[in-house]
């Protein structure tokens, strides 16, 4: 093993990925980032709903004693993420030549240096970002989602539970087909009513009201075509036709009191391991937002994105370059027998939602009853 042959200064890769500009992440506002000091953590999902009323009393009565508010106390361990690039001979000889042209602007120089660097952080951030949101559109992470089937070296064996109440997973009724927003007509689709149905379902337990609706882009179509949303939002489109848009329709649902839509619009792909002799890859490009799924939330902030440090940091071997950002570790090296340079990314970390008593999730789309109607 030797020194990178191209980043061999841990303060030059430290200023890159301190100004580079990274793409902005869903997860960054529903899961921010929270440091934990463990690698097993343990956060309490509490039961928060109506306030608790004080008593009137008598004078000179002492005060009633009320008990705390129940919680669900949850053991997590956080999980490693790693993604490794390598460039071989081919991809050094490339390297060389550019640096022999005279005329090779400094920025394809530059671009190529830090390519392999960008891609194993932007890896790391993808797969946070696909936990982030499978965890909210599902309450669930599966083995496959962590591409256990894909890779055995994958520690996951169970899947995650968020534990989200029976009662806060809905479907419309199976009874009446028309109203579902994949299958009914723009005039028999209620999305409205939906809305107010889980704002009163919410009042009703008790909870907090919802204030965001989370949805992808193809729920979001469905309900954008319904009338309802069409005449509520005329008011406030600004004869924009055909189509309402999406501040145009939140400016109409705040009128109302009734939950902002969030439409959420991101595609990840993952590389998976294809079994047989050749050991081949193959890259497919998935949605992390389930198809059919509204999620409604309380508040932006859904959870929190924890991480640790891994395990790696600090006890690099002397011939590794390595900087930290965010909670990644990057880190380059070489080898020479052949020559080859290695770039690695790797996060400890994993999303956790404390606040899943007040959310809920309704499949507005195929009426298969995981919950309520």
């Amino acid at each position: 093993m030797k020194h990178s042959k191209l980043v061999d200064d841990p303060a030059v890769l430290q200023s890159f990925l301190n100004d580079n500009i990274w793409g902005k992440r869903y997860y960054h506002d529903l899961f921010p980032l929270k440091f934990s000091p463990r690698i097993t953590v343990k956060y309490r999902v509490a039961d928060k709903g109506a306030q608790v009323a004080a008593e009137v009393t008598a004078f000179g009565a002492e005060a009633p004693l009320k008990s705390r508010e129940t919680a669900d106390v949850k053991f997590m361990d956080l999980s490693p993420i790693r993604v490794k690039r390598v460039m071989n001979e081919d991809d050094i000889v490339e390297y060389k030549d550019l640096l022999a042209q005279p005329q090779t602007p400094e920025k394809d120089i530059m671009d190529f240096i830090f390519d392999d660097v960008k891609f194993v952080y932007d890896a790391v951030e993808a797969r946070r970002e696909y936990l982030a949101l499978r965890a909210l559109g599902t309450f669930t992470i599966s083995t496959t989602d962590m591409a256990i089937a894909y890779n055995p070296e994958m520690p996951l064996q169970t899947t995650i539970d968020y534990n989200l109440a029976a009662a806060h997973k809905r479907v419309l009724l199976t009874a009446t087909t028309s109203r579902r927003w994949g299958t009914g007509s723009v005039s028999q689709i209620q999305p409205i009513t939906d809305f107010q149905d889980i704002m009163n379902a919410a009042e009703d337990a008790g909870c907090e009201p919802p204030m965001y609706a989370i949805m992808n882009t193809t729920q979001w179509r469905q309900f954008n075509a319904a009338d309802q949303v069409v005449d509520l939002a005329k008011p406030f489109n600004f004869n924009q036709a055909p189509f309402e848009t999406v501040n145009a329709v939140n400016a109409a649902l705040k009128s109302y009191g009734l939950p902002q839509v969030i439409v959420v619009n991101n595609r990840i792909r993952v590389e998976r391991f294809n079994s047989g002799p050749n050991g081949t890859k193959t890259r497919t490009t998935v949605n992390p937002w389930p198809d059919n799924y509204v999620t409604f939330v309380p508040s932006l902030k859904c959870g929190d994105m924890l991480w640790t440090d891994p395990p790696a940091r600090g006890e690099e071997p002397d011939y590794v370059t390595s900087s930290y950002s965010n909670g990644i570790l990057v880190s380059k090296w070489s080898e020479v027998d052949p020559i080859r340079e290695f770039t690695k990314g790797e996060a400890v970390s994993f999303p956790v939602i404390p606040n899943v008593a007040n959310m809920w999730k309704v499949n507005v789309t195929t009426g298969d009853s995981d919950g309520v109607e």
